[in-house]
């Protein structure tokens, strides 16, 4: 299978090369077109491997993915990278797919476990995947935490402060799902700042309470931490 895994990164980097232009000129019309594809679809519980997970691995709108078939060479190079995911996928060394029962193009995978599995194989994806990814994984991840005696005191307090915190993640999360473009600063990133304050505003909805369970300004250094 080595042959094929090499086969694939280097076809999945022959696409990226040849799409190359086409990204940088959809960058210089709009710097945080990338971010907005990635904001779009991340959110989606499952890819469809083909047609969703090929083109957000090389930074493209799966929903432009058609209109790139009319580039020189790139048809090939797609059919290419396919066999050689579909060839892989079946196996322990392929991404974990939710139904291989079906056709394979019909195979779907969760994003978080196809980034992971990109990343493993050595297949460069783009900055604004790997950012908001990693945001997103931080949201759902489980805190490795020692089991503790219930009847202590500081097990009650840690689990407090987890869960608070889960809550604020998953609540900037949804922010940036929906209004990526209200919580960017004057650079057009991400502030963690402003989502802690659009945090705060609607802090009923979250956490049942007009007060959130932190300070706007230990919200806003979480929420910069799992941006950085």
């Amino acid at each position: 299978m080595d042959d094929t895994k090499e086969k694939l990164a280097q076809t999945m980097f022959d696409l990226g090369d040849l799409v190359l232009d086409k990204i940088t000129e959809n960058l210089q019309q709009d710097p945080f077109e990338q971010q907005k594809i990635y904001e779009k679809w991340i959110k989606q519980d499952e890819w469809k491997l083909r047609e969703q997970g090929l083109p957000l691995a090389i930074g493209l709108d799966p929903e432009k993915w058609k209109e790139m078939f009319d580039l020189s060479g790139f048809k090939a190079l797609e059919e290419t990278a396919w066999k050689a995911l579909k060839n892989l996928s079946p196996t322990e060394e392929g991404p974990n797919i939710l139904n291989l029962e079906d056709e394979a193009g019909e195979w779907k995978v969760y994003p978080s476990d196809f980034y992971r599995w990109l990343n493993r194989e050595g297949i460069i994806v783009p900055d604004a995947l790997d950012s908001l990814m990693q945001f997103v994984m931080n949201i759902v991840k489980k805190t490795a935490e020692p089991t503790m005696d219930a009847s202590d005191p500081a097990s009650s307090v840690s689990g407090s402060r987890s869960s608070d915190r889960e809550k604020i993640l998953a609540a900037a999360f949804n922010i940036v799902s929906k209004e990526p473009n209200a919580c960017r600063d004057n650079s057009g990133l991400t502030n963690g700042k402003a989502l802690a304050e659009m945090i705060a505003k609607q802090s009923v909805l979250w956490f049942d309470s007009p007060k959130p369970p932190m300070s706007i300004e230990k919200m806003g250094a979480l929420l910069e931490k799992c941006l950085e």
